[in-house]
Order: C-alpha cells, then structure tokens, then sequence
C-alpha cells in the first residue's frame, strides 16, 4: 500500500491543490491570523491528504506557515502510527519544514472523535473516507455533525472530499452536496462551492446513468511505483477521481460573484 497506493493517491489530492490554489490560499490566510496552520485528515488511512498537502506546500514559492499541524482521524490506531511517522521523515528532510510540523493522532469512530474537538482547523480533508462520511440517526443521514465540522471550519480552505472516479462514490458525493444546501448547513450559493461546481441548485448527476468525475494527465515518479504499475498493467499515465470542496463559511469563493459556465 504505501508503496503504490499511496503516491497514486496522494497525486490526486496534489493534483486538486493545484487545481484550487485560492482554496488553499484561504486556508494559508487563516495561518497568518492565528499562527498554525491546522488540517484535519478525516478517515487519514497513513496521512495521505497530509502528506500530499505537505509536498504541495514545500512546492510553492512562498513561506511556508510558521507551524504546521496534522490532526489525524482513523480507527486503525496502526496505519495512524505509520502515516505520523511518514509525516515526520518528510518534514525533517526538508530545510524548509524542519521543526514547523507537528501531529495528532485521533484514534477511534470518526463522527464521535471530531464531535470532541473544540479548535477550528484552516481546512478539513476527506480522502477515499465516503463510507464513513455520511453519520446516520434514526436510518437517516444526521446534519448535526456536518454542523459541527462546518463550525470548526468557519474561516479557511474549508472541507474537501476526494473519491475514485467510479459511479457509486461520485453519485454519493452528489448526493452529499445536496444534503448540505438542502438542510442549510453551507449557503445556497456559487461561492460556497470551490469544486468542482459552478452553481447550487440541486446536481443533475446524482442518479443516472451519467457521472461527475474528472481525468488529469500526471506523472508519478519513484521506481517502486513503475514496477508495480507495470506490474499491475502498465505505467499510469493519468489521476482519475471525483471530488467535493466546499468553501467555509467566512471566506467564500470569489470566483464564483458572477455567474460561469462549463462546455464538455
């Protein structure tokens, strides 16, 4: 796993950091005004949202936050253990993020464990954690705990959800969506939106023969992976995924005040 798994999905998320870089600016900017920049992997697996976030950070031009914390959520205390210990071999190999990163390990049902946390984060990731996404009461899906993690990412890059490329995950992702505009938990706006959607009425892909996902050109280095990849069929040639970013509540997308359209 961690060594073709997890940098084929950590391109993705890379791939969906570039592709909103004033997503991740909100969330930089919210650094600035309390010193930390404060992520919530949810569902971590062996951190890697964080670490893709990390690589993407060290890649950019500008400073890198003064202190960077991981808080990581997963019910597999072990792959946790793995996924901070990976964090740190990083941050340490690089003169940049040297003594600036730090993490917390959140072992145990994920709704429960983040219902706890009191800190706001500067932003929140789901990666391939849709199966835990969705908390239920009374065998409907609860938006009492969307209320919560929205309230923790009041100001910031706000919440993004990343999922393979498949029917059943970005139909349910669709479906998500239209749960958190239709119960009021983000405003029924463009601008709560960074991705990949461009207005917030109700999605057109979430039943159906048809599905909202995307396909990126990327390259991935190390010649582990090529050995699996050929291996396993032949060298990646693209990162396919679906995927939900909604903005926080205090810092929308700007993009989004006049109206855009997409040709396909």
């Amino acid at each position: 796993y961690l060594l073709y798994f997890l940098p084929l999905q950590a391109a993705k998320f890379v791939s969906l950091f570039g592709l909103h870089p004033k997503a991740v600016d909100s969330a930089l900017d919210r650094d600035r005004e309390s010193g930390v920049l404060r992520v919530a992997d949810l569902g971590a697996g062996p951190a890697t949202a964080s670490i893709a976030l990390l690589l993407h950070l060290l890649g950019r031009k500008d400073e890198l936050p003064g202190t960077i914390e991981f808080v990581l959520f997963d019910r597999n205390a072990s792959i946790l253990k793995d996924g901070a210990a990976l964090i740190e071999r990083i941050s340490e190999s690089f003169p940049r993020s040297r003594g600036r990163v730090r993490v917390r390990s959140v072992s145990g049902d994920l709704w429960p464990a983040l219902l706890r946390e009191r800190d706001p984060f500067s932003l929140s990731i789901f990666g391939h954690a849709l199966n835990e996404s969705f908390p239920t009461r009374d065998g409907e899906p609860d938006p009492r705990p969307f209320r919560h993690l929205f309230s923790l990412t009041e100001k910031g890059g706000g919440t993004l959800w990343a999922e393979p490329a498949s029917r059943v995950p970005s139909q349910t992702l669709s479906k998500l969506r239209d749960f958190l505009i239709e119960n009021g938990i983000v405003k029924a706006s463009p601008s709560s939106l960074w991705g990949p959607c461009l207005h917030s009425g109700k999605c057109p892909l979430s039943s159906g023969r048809d599905w909202c996902h995307f396909s990126v050109p990327g390259k991935i280095p190390g010649k582990w992976f090529a050995w699996f990849s050929r291996g396993l069929s032949k060298e990646k040639e693209w990162l396919k995924y679906s995927y939900l970013w909604m903005a926080s509540p205090g810092d929308p997308n700007p993009d989004r005040a006049a109206p855009d359209e997409r040709l396909v």
